[in-house]
């Protein structure tokens, strides 16, 4: 039985502010650095046979899986595959912004989020068939050890659709839910099935380690 640790980037420069953040080159923030040294530390107390480390290919996924892969001594792979939702027209606006600029689209995609596609970017949909290809590999439990721990750094908007696409969530659950920068979420794939252990755990953030 395989274990897949999803896990959200660190805190970046931009903060929280915005809202629309795909394709921005934006670097973690002091505190996102802290976030990915104290995953790292108890990744490396919890999960000492870490395998590999994925990470999309944008900087703050990058910078996040460097951290934590010096606890291992290990190379990351990047894959861009695994970058965030394009949001097109919408990128760099506050949620308020792109209510305001490209009313009938925000409209529109907040109708029907799956499948509408951002002029310029992507549908929920259009992403999952993006990264459908590797996360498919990756649950296969033929292609996986027995035992074997896997690390996927990415996006917040990427694990609500692997929650939605193969957790079977529905959007309404998935869009409540508000994803830890650093947050922790463990996948075991048994036969083919991926059962959920953890979801969204940003406990070890909040321990003084």
């Amino acid at each position: 039985m395989a274990k897949i640790l999803l896990i959200r980037h660190g805190e970046t420069e931009d903060g929280p502010q915005i809202s629309y953040n795909s394709k921005s080159k934006s670097h973690l923030n002091e505190n996102g650095k802290k976030q990915a040294l104290k995953l790292g530390k108890y990744l490396a107390e919890n999960y000492s046979n870490l395998a590999k480390i994925y990470s999309s290919a944008l900087p703050r996924s990058v910078e996040t899986a460097e951290i934590v892969a010096g606890f291992f001594r290990k190379k990351i792979i990047t894959d861009s595959a695994l970058n965030e939702v394009d949001f097109g027209i919408f990128e760099g606006l506050t949620l308020t912004q792109a209510e305001e600029k490209y009313p009938e689209q925000f409209f529109n995609r907040k109708k029907d989020k799956l499948n509408f596609q951002i002029p310029e970017g992507e549908s929920y949909k259009q992403a999952y068939l993006r990264i459908k290809p590797f996360f498919d590999k990756l649950f296969a439990s033929q292609n996986a050890p027995e035992n074997e721990v896997v690390a996927v750094i990415t996006h917040a908007t990427i694990i609500k659709i692997i929650a939605i696409y193969y957790l079977n969530l529905n959007l309404q659950q998935v869009e409540k839910i508000f994803l830890h920068n650093c947050g922790l979420t463990v996948l075991e794939t048994n036969k083919g099935d991926v059962l959920v252990k953890k979801f969204n755990v940003s406990k070890p953030l909040e321990e003084d380690n």
